[in-house]
């Protein structure tokens, strides 16, 4: 039998009711149900099951059954026996979906392959637990029938839920049971998608909150699924909602795309890759031509595709035509180049009665953890004249500006160790976005000076160079000694109160201190003390100044009638500052339809790390959803000349007019504790809408095809189509996708790519104008990039004029830098795991 591509039509059998799949592989190899949904009351968790049932006369062999990367770990699935293992003709294997305690409201998701002893998937399974011990979220019906719906159109219904918890529900979350994609939600999941978490204004008890549900019949004939809602409230719809329609034929080509989003999951930056596929099949009648595919956006290059079924190869075009119920798949590979989100978009231009696009968001974390010493550090220490037998100390911090635990830290002192330690002494663990100190000390049990250095290491910080610190350290028997022997002040910043040391002079004898002062006169340091001649112990106290930048490497010289000594002072004077967007317009959105985000930066523009909590949208009940980019969690320290990333997306609307907002930033910066960014979206009854309002490709090197085209989204808010006339783009800036729209129909939404392309040094700014005999003015988007030479900054976007670190602040150690300007396209808390095909 030929193991060729094979779609799973199983549909969802939950809770006891049963629908029959086909597949068009193995018709009779299919799971009941495709998708589990299991109610967990308690941390303890549940199990649900799904079973393998091969209706075949042959015997088939399950290789193995994989979760997708994007699965939440909660989420597990066990057989009798470990793959791999024969399911015989005519019987059945079950497969066992644990729910793993978790928290006691939400969903959490994961998609399973079961694959053949090769590795090729027979269809995709899902197990679904859905937290909740009130079923006390009332659906405003129990059951919805669409009735029949032409394959390609789109059937609503209004729906809602009451909340009947004294909490306020912020959060919807959405579950259907049909893998194809027959049924999804619209609003407020952004895009609509069959499964999602959406964030929502405040419903308070009592209130209603509305969500609308759709039919999308992907095929012709009878289609049904179950519905189940759960909310942040510890609420959830019991019984979970019927939903039915019945697909008709068209008698023009459709395009029918599943696996969309593309989610990918976290994935390690060296040697890891993630995938998904996107299936695009004409469910219509006649020829629908596939025009063009293109990965887009500023991370693209992380993301590769190829194709196979009816058109198989490296890209799209030439043109894929496919007859009616023909399909290709479009093999999506994720492979990162840097820590951080690194999403994209996959965008298909196809023609069926005119030329159209769909964009499919391409999700994925890149994972990796960095280390490096806070605020640079020193690559020195001088201990300075430390008595024998005495232990000298200077601590110095690590850091990880990673998005996962860096556990195999390998600490060392260079052989011969002598007098020298560290604490701890061979390994160190730094959190995800944290810091551990690490204590150096020297104990001379002889005199002379002493020489070594400390390393330290991680072959998991795959862009962090070794760090290695030289030391010295001179024991001495002479009768005055200081307390502490050296004076490691580290970073102190400017434009805060003077910084005061204290130092004691001591001597194993009585000591006469005859004088002090520093070895280098400077305007940084003051030092105080007795006057005249004193005896041991003398209290010296050394004071920083911090008026300007600067580095404070000196020593404090004390003159005593047992010798001189000198203790040595390092650390420099640095400034902290940070600039901010102050005001941004996303783009104009029509009412009910998905929307797009936009990247925000809050840069570091002085000399100083900056230490930041978590942004945040200031209203508690925001039109925008905020999503971290890099860092992914917080708190976090941006390095001097680094970045921090987040993504802004305005939530759907059903109203028009303008919303707005702010992102509040909140740093350890003296002065400047609290910055905002006033972020802005309009929504449109009527007319066009084009979002979003400016594209940004940072430096891009002259004379290099660098694949950087960005996403322009076009929507029709009218009730009459748009006849739009041709676009002109003014060199360097290109249309990078293969055709532009000239017809947009009421409700209709459409995307294209332009990229930057400079052959000339210099700084460019054009106007992107789009007109229409039926628009009342252009649609327009402010354009700019900088042509450079040499490599740019890899990943063009946020131009902000500077040349952009990576927010890990390692230096050379990526050929591509993370925090260049990421441009996202975020529908926030909405994720649709992918259903894989072969």
């Amino acid at each position: 039998m030929n193991k060729r591509a094979r779609r799973a039509l199983a549909a969802a059998i939950v809770l006891g009711s049963a629908i029959v799949a086909a597949d068009p592989g193995f018709p009779l190899f299919h799971p009941v149900p495709a998708v589990v949904v299991i109610h967990s009351f308690s941390p303890i968790g549940a199990m649900g099951l799904v079973t393998l049932q091969n209706d075949e006369a042959d015997t088939l062999i399950v290789g193995s059954i994989t979760p997708a990367a994007s699965c939440d770990a909660e989420v597990t699935a066990t057989t009798p026996t470990n793959p791999p293992f024969d399911v015989v003709g005519g019987g059945s294997v079950p497969v066992t979906i644990h729910c793993n305690g978790a928290p006691m409201t939400g969903m959490k998701r994961c998609m399973f392959s079961v694959n053949d002893k090769l590795g090729s998937p027979y269809f995709d399974i899902e197990g679904v637990c859905e937290y909740g011990q009130m079923p006390t979220l009332g659906p405003s019906l129990s059951s919805i029938n669409f009735g029949n719906v032409v394959v390609g159109d789109t059937a609503t219904q209004a729906m809602a839920v009451h909340n009947n918890s004294p909490t306020t529900i912020t959060q919807l979350l959405f579950q259907t049971t049909d893998l194809d994609g027959n049924f999804k939600i619209g609003s407020p999941c952004n895009p609509d998608a069959r499964e999602c978490d959406a964030t929502i204004s405040g419903v308070s008890q009592g209130s209603d909150a509305t969500f609308v549900a759709k039919c999308t019949p992907q095929t012709t004939g009878m289609h049904t699924a179950q519905l189940y809602v759960a909310s942040n409230t510890n609420q959830y719809a019991s019984p979970s909602i019927s939903m039915t329609c019945t697909g008709v034929s068209s008698g023009n080509p459709v395009l029918s795309v599943t696996g969309n989003p593309v989610d990918a999951g976290d994935i390690e930056v060296i040697n890891g890759a993630g995938s998904g596929s996107v299936h695009l099949r004409n469910a219509g009648a006649g020829t629908l031509q596939i025009t063009g595919v293109q990965i887009t956006g500023s991370t693209a290059s992380d993301w590769s595709y190829s194709t196979t079924g009816q058109c198989t190869g490296s890209a799209i075009p030439p043109a894929c035509d496919l007859a009616a119920n023909q399909t290709v798949d479009v093999n999506v590979v994720f492979d990162p180049s840097a820590i951080g989100t690194r999403d994209a978009s996959l965008l298909v231009q196809y023609y069926d009665t005119t030329a159209r696009s769909t964009s499919i968001p391409l999700r994925g974390v890149g994972r990796g953890a960095t280390l490096e010493l806070v605020g640079g550090g020193t690559l020195a220490i001088d201990f300075g004249l430390v008595p024998l037998n005495i232990a000298s100390q200077v601590t110095f911090q690590l850091a990880n500006q990673g998005n996962r635990d860096l556990t195999d830290v390998t600490l060392a002192v260079a052989a011969p160790a002598g007098p020298f330690a560290l604490s701890p002494p061979t390994m160190a663990t730094v959190p995800a976005g944290g810091m551990t100190t690490i204590t150096a000390s020297c104990t001379p049990t002889g005199t002379g000076t002493f020489m070594t250095s400390f390393s330290a290491s991680a072959p998991d910080a795959f862009m962090s160079p070794p760090i290695s610190i030289s030391a010295t350290c001179q024991g001495t028997t002479m009768a005055v000694y200081s307390n502490p022997t050296t004076l490691s002040l580290g970073e102190i910043r400017t434009m805060t109160s003077p910084t005061p040391t204290s130092i004691m002079i001591l001597g194993t004898t009585a000591v006469s201190v005859t004088g002090y002062a520093l070895e280098t006169p400077t305007s940084l340091l003051t030092l105080t003390g007795p006057t005249g001649t004193a005896s041991t112990p003398v209290a010296l106290q050394l004071t920083v100044t911090p008026g300007s930048d600067g580095d404070l490497a000196n020593a404090i010289l004390v003159t005593s009638s047992s010798g001189n000594l000198r203790i040595p002072i390092s650390g420099k004077v640095v400034t902290a500052s940070f600039s901010v967007p102050p005001t941004t317009s996303l783009g104009t959105f029509c009412i009910n339809a998905a929307t797009t985000g936009s990247p925000f930066a809050l840069t570091s523009t002085g000399t100083a790390s900056i230490r930041l909590t978590a942004p945040r949208m200031d209203s508690p009940t925001s039109a925008f959803d905020l999503g971290f980019t890099a860092p992914s969690s917080y708190p976090a320290t941006v390095s001097a000349g680094g970045q921090a990333m987040v993504s802004v997306t305005p939530k759907r609307q059903s109203i028009a007019g303008e919303q707005h907002d702010e992102v509040v930033w909140s740093t350890d910066v003296a002065g400047m504790t609290q910055a905002r960014s006033m972020v802005s979206a309009t929504f449109l009854s009527a007319g066009g809408a084009i979002a979003p309002s400016a594209l940004s490709f940072g430096k891009v090197p002259i004379h290099l095809d660098r694949m950087n085209g960005q996403s322009v989204t076009l929507q029709n808010c009218d009730t009459v189509p748009f006849v739009l006339d041709d676009l002109n783009l003014e060199a360097p800036f290109t249309l990078d996708s293969t055709d532009f729209p000239h017809n947009l129909a009421p409700g209709e939404a459409v995307t294209f790519s332009v990229g930057f392309h400079p052959t000339k040094l210099g700084f460019y700014t054009k106007t992107l104008s789009i007109t229409s005999m039926q628009l009342a003015a252009p649609l327009q988007i402010a354009l700019s990039g900088e042509g450079v030479s040499g490599s740019g900054d890899g990943d063009g976007g946020v131009g902000n004029g500077l040349d952009p670190k990576s927010f890990y602040g390692c230096s050379g150690c990526s050929t591509r830098e993370p925090s260049g300007g990421i441009v996202i396209g975020l529908a926030l808390g909405c994720v649709l795991l992918r259903r894989r095909r072969r």
